[in-house]
């Protein structure tokens, strides 16, 4: 949860700077990605965990932890390639973050009913 809460100080520093020029619009592109990428990598690590505690998730959802899991990681390492572009060009880092976010509000996660109930859990429904 780290990684999400600080996104709206990244974000803000990136309306306004990526356009006062290449140095300051470079910096904040690397800032933006950097905190992205580590958003990525931390549901990645969410994913690793519930993988090796399949006990809290239902079965259905079970067969779907390798897509979900290379999803996760797939997603937050093209933040890698935008920290690099971004030394190139600020604006193109940034259409890369933009492209990731539309891929991930457009495409659906597979994983039906991922958390158990703790009723069901416990045998007391």
């Amino acid at each position: 949860m780290l990684f999400i809460s600080i996104v709206p100080w990244p974000t803000a520093l990136a309306s306004n700077y990526a356009d006062q020029g290449v140095p300051q619009a470079r910096a904040v592109a690397v800032l933006y990605a950097a905190t992205m990428l580590m958003m990525g990598l931390s549901f990645t690590s969410g994913w690793r965990y519930l993988a090796a505690h399949p006990e809290l998730v239902s079965e259905p959802a079970r067969a779907a932890f390798p897509a979900g899991a290379r999803r996760a990681l797939l997603g937050g390492l093209v933040y890698c390639v935008a920290i690099a572009v971004a030394f190139l060009s600020p604006t193109a880092s940034f259409a890369i973050d933009a492209f990731v976010a539309v891929y991930f509000a457009a495409s659906k996660s597979k994983v039906p009913g991922l958390i158990v109930r703790s009723a069901d859990a416990d045998g007391s429904s």
